[in-house]
């Protein structure tokens, strides 16, 4: 066949060098891009922009205007006629509510300025307890409320001295409940306010009540490292203040919240100081109250109030400002972008003030280096090389699809042939594969930022920090990006083309580790009893709903995919159960050929439902092959004993005709006797079978009328008189005065009696007697035969009700062994009750029949 050229080693060798130095470019474009957006959007809409009216600026400038008010503001605060004043009072309540420091202490909690600026620092740095909610140990706090409702708070070691000097003493002492276990409590927080159970009440030396109920406080706190003015601590001012008495909570609140506003203030008040200083920016500030006649600059040729105007004046001379007056008529400016309400936001200094005026300019010669002049200088510098970084990025992008797209299509292909070749990596396992990939390129990162790292500890250290803007120090920058780019694109052009050949090769399950997992669980599950599966399942249900309620994201999907896939199954089962109970029912019901659904049954349920599709079958097969037995048997009876009643026939009545002849010689007469006899004991024979087939088959035909069971039992009673008496038999019979209504056919009970009575008369001990009984109850008719038997009776009454079975086993006597068999098949089809009872030689037959009224 022809050789295609593109799918050539060397081709696809050129492609993959190729695809490692676009994939530099992409990466180094998108970097240069990144570094300088705003001047990416500029080259792309066309236009020339100046790094002073850009956005940048135009943000640079307002957060140096809000960094600048917000220092002025914390100036304004902490200084006294122009010096710091660390002694300079601040009110807790007032400060908390929002209002400035004023020197006053007007609530009676009041704390120096140095002393909360120390406490803050303290906590920001953890050298004291910052959590905000309840005391611990020596700190605990203990709240004691007084006979008059006030409040007295301690902490519990000052407490605990005046109860271990016998000062104080809780009236709640027993022998059992000492002092110390009662401290141990509170401190514990084992009471609560108002705890109607357990208060604790303290009494002084002289038993006089001193508090109705003790109590841990579990409100706000913080570790106090100074005193407020005029006071040792905060227990000190709320346990004599009466302002302040039972809002300890509150206080403890305050002193959070202004810690937290000097935090913010103290940060302002130092940025104000340390960046904005003349000769450290290229930022020129103006503030003036003309109310006040008070100015703030970092310039001291605009210091002079008389010269206010001229300031301005000169401020506004700069190359970018922006002033704000008390009035909206008053903003003036030329940063783009920037807008009246932009700085009318809120700030005492610009809100309160009648009058005031504040401009701030920029110079945008930059001739200090500060954010403005970096910011600058690092535009221009990434403005020169964004139009090359975008042709770049596009270029190089469209070129890398176009290389993997090639390289997708002929890696594992020969130019010879249309064979599939793979190399070793691609016979690893899939997951295998992948954390060999990941995990070398995660070492390779890892070295390259470790020496990015050092690289960068160089060039950013403090002499030089801002040396990042210049191409001095991106240069080395952009190497290092070059190679970690260089280094991650041949990792993944080496795992996606494996990738892509497991594909083509379908082996990308095929060789997966989760794959051989689930078939091995899978595998495990199966061998696992049903009732383990569910319990697995039900375990894995509760930790998914435990997880669920742990509230994360990830949890929560987990959990509610969890719900789902629990309601469709137990749907699914439920279905399936339903299905298979059906099925069940219908063959019960004698629907044996019925089949069930297994669409939509999994496993052990379509298990179930095949196995009982099965005993279906058989039952089915048993029931028609039963059937065929009975109608063969049937048959078999009805054509033997046609064909032996016809003979037998023609057999008697020679017999009657050899009688007629007046025979003389009694050896003969004998003879003629014997074969009378045997002759109608056979037809017998052959009428009982014929009768005893047609009763178990069902093809008989009842008339039932209302019958007098009493005057039929008397009828049979004396048909069987002469037999009785023949061996010696006396019958006691107990019958009832009343009638004995039953429904039944006359015809067909009248052989159920003859049958019983003759198997009484044939098989019953020689002179004993035979007791017949009729009782009537309010539904029932039951009648009884019992009598001894002459021969053992060793088997069981069910067995002496089957065909040919009699219980005279040497069969010495006359019988069919049909007759119970009979009149237990005709009682059954007149929905009467026949029972046989054996007790060694007793044997008793019972009939029941349902009484019907007169």
């Amino acid at each position: 066949m022809k050789k295609e050229w593109y799918k050539s080693s060397w081709i696809k060798g050129i492609l993959i060098g190729f695809t490692q130095v676009i994939a530099v470019i992409l990466i180094i474009s998108m970097v240069w891009i990144i570094s300088c957006p705003r001047a990416a959007a500029n080259v792309l809409k066309g236009d020339n922009v100046q790094y002073e009216d850009t956005q940048g600026f135009a943000e640079t400038f307002m957060n140096q205007y809000a960094d600048i008010l917000a220092g002025l503001e914390a100036k304004e605060q902490f200084e006294t006629d122009g010096e710091f004043d660390g002694d300079k009072i601040v009110d807790i309540q007032n400060v908390s509510n929002s209002q400035p420091i004023d020197g006053k202490n007007e609530h009676g909690l009041a704390y120096r300025l140095s002393d909360l600026i120390d406490w803050e620092e303290k906590i920001y740095d953890g050298d004291i307890n910052s959590d905000q909610y309840g005391s611990s140990g020596e700190n605990e706090i203990l709240v004691c409320k007084k006979p008059d409702s006030t409040y007295e708070y301690y902490y519990f070691s000052d407490f605990k001295s005046k109860i271990d000097s016998g000062e104080l003493k809780f009236i709640n002492e027993t022998e059992d409940h000492s002092s110390t276990s009662i401290l141990q409590e509170l401190q514990d927080g084992e009471y609560y306010e108002e705890d109607g159970d357990s208060k604790l009440t303290v009494i002084d030396q002289d038993n006089a009540v001193q508090y109705v109920d003790c109590w841990d406080y579990d409100g706000t706190w913080v570790e106090e490292t100074c005193s407020p003015i005029d006071a040792e601590n905060v227990l000190d001012i709320v346990n004599h203040n009466p302002e302040w008495n039972g809002n300890l909570d509150q206080a403890f609140t305050q002193i959070w919240n202004v810690l937290s506003i000097i935090n913010v203030e103290k940060q302002a008040y130092d940025s104000m100081l340390s960046g904005y200083e003349e000769n450290s920016s290229n930022v020129t500030y103006l503030y003036a109250d003309r109310d006040k006649k008070t100015i703030y600059t970092n310039r001291k040729e605009y210091t002079d109030f008389d010269n206010l105007d001229d300031s301005v004046k000169k401020i506004g001379m700069l190359d970018k400002y922006v002033l704000v007056g008390a009035r909206a008529s008053q903003f003036k400016g030329n940063v783009t972008g920037v807008l009246y309400s932009d700085c009318n936001y809120h700030n005492r200094l610009v809100t309160e003030p009648q009058d005031f005026v504040f401009i701030m300019g920029v110079d945008t010669k930059y001739p200090v280096q500060d954010a403005f002049y970096y910011e600058s200088h690092s535009y221009s510098y990434y403005q020169s090389g964004i139009g090359v970084a975008l042709a770049g990025a596009i270029l190089s992008g469209i070129l890398l699809m176009v290389c993997i797209i090639w390289l997708t299509i002929v890696v594992g292909r020969k130019p010879e042939d249309t064979e599939l070749y793979l190399i070793g990596f691609d016979k690893l396992p899939t997951e295998v594969g992948a954390i060999i990939v990941v995990g070398l390129w995660g070492i390779f990162a890892a070295i390259m930022l470790n020496v990015a790292n050092y690289l960068s500890s160089i060039v950013w250290s403090d002499e030089i920090y801002y040396l990042g803007w210049s191409p001095g120090a991106s240069v080395p920058m952009l190497i290092g990006i070059g190679i970690l780019g260089f280094g991650t694109c041949a990792f993944f052009m080496f795992g996606y083309l494996s990738l892509i050949r497991r594909i083509k090769a379908r082996s990308l399950w095929k060789r997966s580790v989760l794959r051989w997992l689930g078939i091995h669980a899978y595998a495990f599950f199966r061998m696992i009893p049903a009732v383990g599966r569910q319990c697995l399942i039900m375990i894995a249900f509760i930790i998914t709903q435990f997880l669920w309620a742990s509230g994360d994201g990830i949890f929560l999907l987990i959990a509610s995919a969890a719900d789902v896939a629990a309601f469709i199954y137990v749907m699914l089962q439920a279905a399936g159960r339903k299905q298979i109970v059906k099925g069940i029912h219908r063959i019960a019901e004698g629907q044996v050929d019925y089949k069930i659904p297994l669409k939509g049954l999994k496993g052990e349920q379509k298990d179930i439902a095949e196995s009982i599709n099965r005993i279906g079958d058989g039952l089915d097969a048993a029931v028609e092959a039963g059937m065929k037995n009975e109608r063969l048997k049937t048959d078999l009876i009805t054509n033997v004993s046609h064909d032996i009643k016809t003979p037998l026939t023609s057999i008697i009545n020679y017999i009657d005709l050899m009688k007629r002849e007046n025979i003389q010689d009694p050896k003969i007469q004998s003879y003629l006797e014997v074969l009378e006899a045997k002759a109608q004991r056979l037809k017998t024979l052959t009428e009982d079978v014929v009768e005893a087939s047609k009763v178990s088959s069902g093809n008989v035909v009842l008339n039932c009328m209302k019958l007098n069971l009493t005057e039929m039992i008397q009828q049979t009673s004396g048909e069987f008189v002469e037999k009785f008496e023949k061996r010696d038999l006396k019958e006691i019979l107990n019958l009832p005065e009343e009638p004995a209504y039953v429904w039944a056919d006359g015809r067909r009970t009248w052989r159920i009696l003859e049958n019983i009575y003759n198997n009484a008369a044939k098989y019953a001990l020689e002179g004993s007697r035979i007791y017949a009984d009729l009782k009537l109850t309010e539904t029932e008719v039951v009648f009884s035969l019992k009598n001894v038997s002459e021969q053992p009776l060793n088997i069981s009454a069910d067995e002496l009700t089957e065909r040919f079975i009699r219980g005279d086993v040497s069969r010495s006597t006359e019988g069919s062994g049909l007759g119970l068999s009979i009149a237990r098949d005709l009682a059954k089809l007149m929905n009467a009750k026949f029972e046989l009872y054996l007790d060694g030689d007793l044997f008793r037959v019972t009939i029941t029949f349902a009484r019907i009224n007169d």
